[in-house]
Protein backbone atom coordinates (compact mmCIF):
# COMPACT_ATOMS: atom_id res chain seq x y z
CA UNK A 1 0.00 0.00 0.00
CA UNK A 2 0.69 3.80 -0.51
CA UNK A 3 -0.97 6.42 -0.53
CA UNK A 4 -4.61 6.19 2.09
CA UNK A 5 -6.96 8.91 3.00
CA UNK A 6 -8.99 8.19 5.86
CA UNK A 7 -11.62 10.06 7.59
CA UNK A 8 -13.00 9.84 10.94
CA UNK A 9 -16.33 10.67 13.01
CA UNK A 10 -15.35 13.24 15.78
CA UNK A 11 -18.24 10.62 17.20
CA UNK A 12 -15.24 8.37 18.42
CA UNK A 13 -12.71 10.69 19.26
CA UNK A 14 -12.93 12.77 22.74
CA UNK A 15 -11.92 17.06 22.84
CA UNK A 16 -8.39 16.15 24.89
CA UNK A 17 -7.54 14.04 22.02
CA UNK A 18 -8.50 16.21 19.11
CA UNK A 19 -6.67 19.30 21.45
CA UNK A 20 -3.60 17.02 21.18
CA UNK A 21 -3.79 16.42 17.55
CA UNK A 22 -4.25 20.40 16.79
CA UNK A 23 -0.79 21.02 19.08
CA UNK A 24 1.17 18.44 17.33
CA UNK A 25 0.50 19.26 13.63
CA UNK A 26 1.94 22.38 11.84
CA UNK A 27 -1.58 24.65 10.96
CA UNK A 28 -1.44 25.73 7.38
CA UNK A 29 -4.94 27.23 7.39
CA UNK A 30 -8.34 27.36 8.83
CA UNK A 31 -11.74 27.67 7.89
CA UNK A 32 -14.43 29.27 9.84
CA UNK A 33 -17.90 28.53 9.15
CA UNK A 34 -20.07 29.21 11.79
CA UNK A 35 -19.99 30.70 15.08
CA UNK A 36 -17.79 28.19 17.11
CA UNK A 37 -17.80 25.62 13.89
CA UNK A 38 -13.85 25.96 12.42
CA UNK A 39 -12.42 23.47 10.23
CA UNK A 40 -8.38 23.56 10.69
CA UNK A 41 -5.63 22.33 8.02
CA UNK A 42 -1.83 21.53 8.82
CA UNK A 43 0.50 18.52 8.73
CA UNK A 44 2.05 16.16 10.35
CA UNK A 45 5.46 14.72 9.38
CA UNK A 46 4.51 13.86 5.26
CA UNK A 47 0.43 13.65 6.45
CA UNK A 48 -2.51 15.79 5.65
CA UNK A 49 -4.83 16.78 8.52
CA UNK A 50 -8.36 18.41 8.74
CA UNK A 51 -9.91 18.91 11.70
CA UNK A 52 -13.49 19.29 10.92
CA UNK A 53 -16.63 20.39 12.85
CA UNK A 54 -17.78 16.35 12.60
CA UNK A 55 -14.64 14.86 11.17
CA UNK A 56 -11.10 14.54 11.19
CA UNK A 57 -9.49 13.50 8.02
CA UNK A 58 -5.87 12.37 7.36
CA UNK A 59 -4.33 11.71 3.67
CA UNK A 60 -0.65 10.75 2.96
CA UNK A 61 1.96 8.69 1.48
CA UNK A 62 2.80 5.04 4.26
CA UNK A 63 5.97 4.84 2.14
CA UNK A 64 7.49 8.26 2.59
CA UNK A 65 6.36 7.87 6.42
CA UNK A 66 8.14 4.70 6.92
CA UNK A 67 10.88 5.37 4.53
CA UNK A 68 10.90 8.45 4.02
CA UNK A 69 10.36 7.72 -0.27
CA UNK A 70 7.88 5.41 -1.98
CA UNK A 71 10.59 3.86 -4.36
CA UNK A 72 11.46 1.35 -2.11
CA UNK A 73 7.92 -0.49 -1.18
CA UNK A 74 6.42 -1.57 1.76
CA UNK A 75 5.34 -4.91 2.49
CA UNK A 76 2.33 -6.25 5.01
CA UNK A 77 4.10 -6.11 7.96
CA UNK A 78 5.64 -3.28 7.07
CA UNK A 79 2.10 -1.43 6.39
CA UNK A 80 0.53 -2.99 9.71
CA UNK A 81 3.37 -1.26 11.60
CA UNK A 82 3.21 1.53 10.24
CA UNK A 83 -0.70 2.35 10.56
CA UNK A 84 -0.29 0.90 14.48
CA UNK A 85 2.77 3.66 15.21
CA UNK A 86 0.90 6.44 12.99
CA UNK A 87 -2.18 5.63 15.57
CA UNK A 88 0.00 6.17 18.52
CA UNK A 89 1.65 9.26 17.09
CA UNK A 90 -1.34 11.08 15.94
CA UNK A 91 -3.83 9.91 19.23
CA UNK A 92 -6.51 9.30 17.75
CA UNK A 93 -8.00 5.89 16.73
CA UNK A 94 -7.31 6.05 12.97
CA UNK A 95 -8.01 2.03 12.65
CA UNK A 96 -11.85 2.82 12.55
CA UNK A 97 -11.83 5.32 10.35
CA UNK A 98 -13.36 5.03 6.63
CA UNK A 99 -11.26 4.73 3.85
CA UNK A 100 -11.70 7.29 1.07
CA UNK A 101 -8.66 6.91 -1.44
CA UNK A 102 -5.70 3.41 -1.60
CA UNK A 103 -3.25 3.12 -4.10
CA UNK A 104 -0.92 0.32 -4.11
CA UNK A 105 2.37 0.59 -6.52
CA UNK A 106 5.28 -0.83 -6.94
CA UNK A 107 8.66 0.93 -8.65
CA UNK A 108 10.68 -0.94 -11.71
CA UNK A 109 14.65 -0.44 -12.75
CA UNK A 110 14.10 -0.76 -16.27
CA UNK A 111 16.71 -0.45 -18.82
CA UNK A 112 15.76 1.90 -21.98
CA UNK A 113 14.05 5.47 -21.96
CA UNK A 114 10.62 4.69 -20.34
CA UNK A 115 8.93 6.35 -23.66
CA UNK A 116 9.87 3.02 -25.11
CA UNK A 117 7.74 1.07 -22.94
CA UNK A 118 4.74 4.16 -22.57
CA UNK A 119 3.89 3.63 -26.48
CA UNK A 120 4.41 -0.12 -25.90
CA UNK A 121 0.99 0.11 -24.27
CA UNK A 122 -2.12 0.47 -26.31
CA UNK A 123 -5.68 1.56 -26.38
CA UNK A 124 -7.70 -1.44 -24.12
CA UNK A 125 -11.55 -2.12 -23.92
CA UNK A 126 -13.41 -1.10 -21.12
CA UNK A 127 -10.38 1.53 -19.82
CA UNK A 128 -9.95 4.98 -20.89
CA UNK A 129 -6.27 5.40 -22.29
CA UNK A 130 -4.53 8.79 -21.21
CA UNK A 131 -0.99 9.87 -21.84
CA UNK A 132 0.86 12.70 -19.95
CA UNK A 133 1.17 15.94 -21.91
CA UNK A 134 4.95 15.31 -22.01
CA UNK A 135 4.47 11.35 -23.58
CA UNK A 136 8.11 10.56 -21.74
CA UNK A 137 5.84 11.31 -18.20
CA UNK A 138 3.72 8.22 -18.09
CA UNK A 139 -0.04 6.65 -19.50
CA UNK A 140 -2.99 6.05 -17.30
CA UNK A 141 -6.03 3.59 -18.04
CA UNK A 142 -9.11 4.37 -16.36
CA UNK A 143 -11.44 2.90 -15.13
CA UNK A 144 -14.84 3.64 -13.86
CA UNK A 145 -14.09 4.12 -9.94
CA UNK A 146 -10.00 3.32 -10.40
CA UNK A 147 -7.61 3.63 -12.78
CA UNK A 148 -4.21 1.88 -13.23
CA UNK A 149 -1.36 4.39 -13.80
CA UNK A 150 2.82 3.92 -15.53
CA UNK A 151 4.53 6.93 -14.86
CA UNK A 152 8.27 8.18 -14.83
CA UNK A 153 9.66 8.05 -10.91
CA UNK A 154 13.09 8.71 -12.23
CA UNK A 155 13.85 12.26 -11.43
CA UNK A 156 12.31 11.97 -7.75
CA UNK A 157 14.57 8.79 -7.33
CA UNK A 158 17.76 10.83 -8.14
CA UNK A 159 16.80 13.91 -6.05
CA UNK A 160 15.76 11.57 -3.08
CA UNK A 161 19.14 11.07 -0.77
CA UNK A 162 17.49 7.89 0.65
CA UNK A 163 17.23 6.01 -2.99
CA UNK A 164 20.06 4.22 -5.09
CA UNK A 165 19.24 3.61 -8.30
CA UNK A 166 21.85 0.93 -10.46
CA UNK A 167 23.93 2.09 -13.07
CA UNK A 168 21.66 3.19 -16.47
CA UNK A 169 18.61 2.31 -15.12
CA UNK A 170 15.44 4.10 -15.44
CA UNK A 171 13.00 3.82 -12.48
CA UNK A 172 8.39 3.14 -13.68
CA UNK A 173 6.19 3.14 -11.27
CA UNK A 174 3.10 1.10 -12.00
CA UNK A 175 0.28 2.48 -9.88
CA UNK A 176 -3.41 1.16 -8.71
CA UNK A 177 -5.14 3.99 -7.31
CA UNK A 178 -9.41 3.60 -5.83
CA UNK A 179 -10.22 7.41 -5.15
CA UNK A 180 -14.27 6.39 -4.65
CA UNK A 181 -16.55 3.83 -4.24
CA UNK A 182 -14.04 1.60 -2.24
CA UNK A 183 -16.20 -1.49 -0.88
CA UNK A 184 -17.65 -1.83 -4.63
CA UNK A 185 -14.09 -1.94 -5.79
CA UNK A 186 -12.35 -3.87 -3.98
CA UNK A 187 -14.32 -5.92 -1.57
CA UNK A 188 -17.17 -6.07 -4.39
CA UNK A 189 -19.99 -6.03 -1.41
CA UNK A 190 -21.78 -2.58 0.14
CA UNK A 191 -19.50 -3.16 3.80
CA UNK A 192 -17.40 -0.14 4.24
CA UNK A 193 -14.08 0.16 3.36
CA UNK A 194 -11.88 0.82 6.97
CA UNK A 195 -8.67 1.25 8.00
CA UNK A 196 -8.96 -1.88 9.96
CA UNK A 197 -9.11 -4.12 6.73
CA UNK A 198 -5.29 -3.29 5.78
CA UNK A 199 -4.52 -5.41 8.50
CA UNK A 200 -5.50 -8.25 7.06
CA UNK A 201 -3.44 -10.22 4.65
CA UNK A 202 -6.13 -11.69 2.43
CA UNK A 203 -7.20 -7.91 2.17
CA UNK A 204 -3.37 -7.00 0.87
CA UNK A 205 -3.91 -10.06 -1.49
CA UNK A 206 -7.13 -9.24 -3.09
CA UNK A 207 -5.56 -6.20 -3.82
CA UNK A 208 -2.81 -7.82 -5.37
CA UNK A 209 -4.84 -9.39 -7.81
CA UNK A 210 -6.64 -6.48 -8.92
CA UNK A 211 -3.40 -4.95 -9.36
CA UNK A 212 -2.39 -7.83 -11.28
CA UNK A 213 -5.37 -8.15 -13.72
CA UNK A 214 -5.68 -4.93 -14.52
CA UNK A 215 -1.85 -5.08 -15.48
CA UNK A 216 -2.56 -8.00 -17.72
CA UNK A 217 -6.15 -6.70 -19.06
CA UNK A 218 -3.77 -3.50 -21.21
CA UNK A 219 -3.24 -4.38 -24.96
CA UNK A 220 0.66 -4.46 -25.70
CA UNK A 221 2.39 -4.23 -28.58
CA UNK A 222 3.91 -7.70 -28.91
CA UNK A 223 6.06 -6.75 -31.99
CA UNK A 224 8.28 -3.50 -33.25
CA UNK A 225 9.74 -2.88 -36.37
CA UNK A 226 13.19 -3.32 -36.25
CA UNK A 227 14.97 0.01 -37.19
CA UNK A 228 17.90 0.79 -38.72
CA UNK A 229 21.44 0.14 -37.02
CA UNK A 230 23.15 3.14 -37.96
CA UNK A 231 26.72 3.43 -36.47
CA UNK A 232 27.22 6.75 -34.58
CA UNK A 233 23.63 7.78 -34.71
CA UNK A 234 21.73 4.65 -33.02
CA UNK A 235 20.31 7.19 -30.13
CA UNK A 236 18.78 9.50 -32.49
CA UNK A 237 16.99 6.78 -34.85
CA UNK A 238 15.46 4.98 -32.55
CA UNK A 239 11.33 3.22 -32.14
CA UNK A 240 9.90 6.77 -33.25
CA UNK A 241 11.45 6.94 -36.63
CA UNK A 242 10.70 2.88 -36.90
CA UNK A 243 7.34 4.00 -36.61
CA UNK A 244 7.33 6.91 -39.12
CA UNK A 245 8.53 4.81 -41.27
CA UNK A 246 5.78 2.14 -41.03
CA UNK A 247 2.72 4.23 -39.59
CA UNK A 248 3.19 7.44 -41.81
CA UNK A 249 5.34 7.73 -44.20
CA UNK A 250 9.44 8.09 -45.43
CA UNK A 251 8.30 11.94 -45.61
CA UNK A 252 7.53 11.93 -42.13
CA UNK A 253 10.47 10.43 -41.03
CA UNK A 254 13.06 12.80 -43.23
CA UNK A 255 11.00 15.65 -41.61
CA UNK A 256 11.39 14.43 -38.17
CA UNK A 257 15.23 14.04 -39.11
CA UNK A 258 15.90 17.07 -40.57
CA UNK A 259 14.28 18.57 -37.01
CA UNK A 260 16.98 16.61 -35.10
CA UNK A 261 19.52 17.15 -37.22
CA UNK A 262 19.16 20.99 -36.93
CA UNK A 263 18.83 20.57 -32.99
CA UNK A 264 22.04 19.09 -32.79
CA UNK A 265 23.92 20.64 -35.66
CA UNK A 266 24.75 17.73 -38.23
CA UNK A 267 26.85 18.27 -41.17
CA UNK A 268 24.54 17.80 -44.50
CA UNK A 269 26.58 15.01 -45.37
CA UNK A 270 25.78 13.41 -41.81
CA UNK A 271 21.78 14.15 -42.63
CA UNK A 272 22.38 12.90 -46.16
CA UNK A 273 23.50 9.22 -45.15
CA UNK A 274 21.17 8.82 -42.35
CA UNK A 275 17.71 9.69 -45.35
CA UNK A 276 19.54 7.15 -47.89
CA UNK A 277 20.37 4.63 -45.06
CA UNK A 278 16.95 5.09 -43.73
CA UNK A 279 15.23 4.80 -47.69
CA UNK A 280 17.35 1.37 -48.39
CA UNK A 281 15.97 0.10 -45.34
CA UNK A 282 12.44 1.16 -45.97
CA UNK A 283 12.90 -0.12 -50.17
CA UNK A 284 13.97 -3.66 -48.24
CA UNK A 285 11.19 -3.75 -45.87
CA UNK A 286 11.27 -3.65 -41.75
CA UNK A 287 11.42 -6.69 -40.09
CA UNK A 288 9.33 -7.05 -37.13
CA UNK A 289 10.67 -8.47 -33.67
CA UNK A 290 9.69 -9.42 -30.27
CA UNK A 291 9.00 -6.19 -27.91
CA UNK A 292 11.56 -6.32 -26.32
CA UNK A 293 10.43 -3.57 -23.60
CA UNK A 294 7.35 -5.32 -23.09
CA UNK A 295 9.64 -8.50 -22.22
CA UNK A 296 11.60 -6.23 -20.00
CA UNK A 297 8.41 -5.12 -18.34
CA UNK A 298 6.84 -8.43 -17.42
CA UNK A 299 9.47 -9.99 -16.43
CA UNK A 300 9.99 -7.25 -13.98
CA UNK A 301 6.43 -7.11 -12.92
CA UNK A 302 6.41 -10.72 -12.42
CA UNK A 303 9.57 -11.13 -10.05
CA UNK A 304 8.12 -7.84 -8.20
CA UNK A 305 6.38 -7.81 -4.70
CA UNK A 306 3.01 -7.29 -5.78
CA UNK A 307 2.50 -10.56 -8.32
CA UNK A 308 4.37 -12.42 -6.01
CA UNK A 309 1.99 -11.79 -3.39
CA UNK A 310 -1.08 -12.14 -5.56
CA UNK A 311 0.18 -15.55 -6.65
CA UNK A 312 0.64 -16.65 -3.52
CA UNK A 313 -1.52 -19.93 -2.43
CA UNK A 314 -1.54 -19.40 1.20
CA UNK A 315 -2.67 -16.15 3.73
CA UNK A 316 -2.26 -15.49 6.81
CA UNK A 317 -4.07 -12.96 8.86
Amino acid sequence: MDTIAMRQSNKRVTEQQKERLTSIISVRSAEYHTIGRTSIYGNYKNFNVGIHPNTITVDGSLSEFVFGQNVDIIDFQQTKDALYQLELELGIPILTAQLVRLDMGECFFLDSSLIRYFTSLLPTPFSVREEKENPNHGVTYRLKKNELSFYNKTQYAITSPMVTIPDGKQVMRIEKRYKSNLRRSVLNNSRKLAVFHLLSHSFHKRMATLWCNHFDSIVKKRKIYEYPKMKGYKDYCDFRMASSLIEHSIEACFSELQIIAEENKWKTRVLTDLQNALLAHYNSGLATVPNRYIKELEREVHNGYIWQLAHQHSTID
